[in-house]
């Protein structure tokens, strides 16, 4: 079976309603517990820095329309409206005007789809929007400066895809944009931050066949892809971090038929690729996020032993890593948000039980969990 890569595609934090008044809400410092268990979900942060919970795979590989809002403050969660479809390994991304579009996935029956729709948190409702121009599932979703939202590749019902389509809800646009060179899926892709999106790995999939794929990036302003100057074919379910510095840094992933401990980095600026250090632990299917303060916190994911609850944090300025604590629940597929406060919220991830999340602290160096009632 293919390893399936779920990012937590991030979208972007602001302020919540107390800090537009002068001083910000004291958060909580243990999350509730989400209803319902899920992986291969999204996490989307909304503009009052509460966290939206989306689809994914439930117990027994149900597919999940369900949602729920977590609020860092009380540190609750809450149900809100269900999408109108069931989805997982889908993706997510924050609009300008606060709304949240929903693109792909697999439907109820493990087949990828066209569908689309947008989330509003005031009204609290989900509208149907149009379809995309390609069905598919494992795909990533980037938003522009201009608040339109670029689809990347993906799998299809048979194989893996090259198409890319634009989807601007606000002006009411779709386009089809030019292909990536090589079909990805299970891939990473992040923006550069200057109108370039950096894509990289994956495999490409035809005939039951799988290739691992290399990296290249589209100009936005060109409409055009080009291939970096390495390809270091990483295959799957690896993550992509952009650092302060403007460089990324390529961390763990499937490659040469296990999980991996190595990272890389690539300057954009350059087109050069450099060795990083490699991790204390082998995974894959994890999540990398930018704290604060520049170091990147690399979380749970899989490896020859099974699930992993270790983390690990990487110091740009002593180019090192080194260990973070280990979470209650170890876990994979799972999302990680970084909050407001700074702090990093961990939801759902395959094998996890009893609707436990967990949030990491990095000032303090220590997680906090779900407390879980004993009768």
């Amino acid at each position: 079976m293919l390893f399936m890569l779920v990012f937590s595609i991030m979208a972007i934090a602001n302020c919540s309603v107390g800090s537009y008044f002068g001083g910000s809400p004291k958060l909580a410092i243990e999350p509730g517990k989400i209803n319902e268990d899920r992986h291969w979900h999204t996490a989307t942060k909304l503009l009052d820095g509460k966290i939206l919970i989306a689809g994914g795979f439930g117990n027994r590989f149900k597919v999940l329309k369900a949602v729920e809002i977590y609020d860092p403050v009380s540190g609750e969660w809450e149900k809100v409206a269900d999408m109108n479809f069931p989805r997982a390994e889908h993706s997510a991304a924050l609009l300008q005007d606060g709304r949240i579009l929903v693109t792909g996935g697999r439907d109820e029956n493990y087949a990828p789809t066209f569908s689309t729709e947008i989330f509003d948190p005031k009204l609290g409702v989900w509208e149907i929007y149009e379809d995309m121009a390609r069905q598919r599932h494992k795909h990533i979703s980037i938003v522009q400066s201009d608040g339109s939202v670029i689809i990347i590749a993906g799998s299809g019902p048979s194989r893996s895809l090259s198409d890319v389509e634009l989807i601007d809800p606000i002006n009411d646009r779709l386009e089809v944009l030019s292909s990536t060179l090589e079909e990805h899926s299970d891939h990473a892709a992040i923006s550069l931050g200057d109108g370039r999106i950096f894509v990289s790995g994956g495999v490409r999939i035809l005939d039951e066949v799988v290739t691992s794929v290399g990296a290249e990036i589209y100009d936005v302003t060109t409409n055009t892809w080009a291939k970096t100057s390495i390809q270091s074919r990483r295959t799957s379910a690896h993550t992509l971090t952009l650092l302060n510095d403007g460089r990324v840094i390529q961390i763990g992933g499937f490659s040469g038929g296990s999980s991996d401990n190595r990272t890389e980095l690539y300057d954009s600026k350059t087109d050069e690729w450099l060795e990083g250090p490699v991790m204390n632990n082998t995974r894959m299917l994890h999540t990398a996020s930018l704290l604060d303060d520049g170091r990147v916190i690399a979380i749970g994911g899989t490896s020859r032993s099974g699930n992993m609850s270790h983390s690990e944090i990487y110091d740009p300025e002593t180019q090192m890593w080194m260990a973070s604590g280990q979470m209650v629940e170890p876990r994979a597929s799972h999302t990680a948000t970084v909050l407001d406060d700074g702090k990093v919220l961990v939801v759902g991830g395959t094998n996890t039980n009893n609707g436990i999340c967990e949030i990491y602290d990095p000032e303090t160096g220590t997680w906090n969990a779900s407390i879980v009632e004993t009768e």
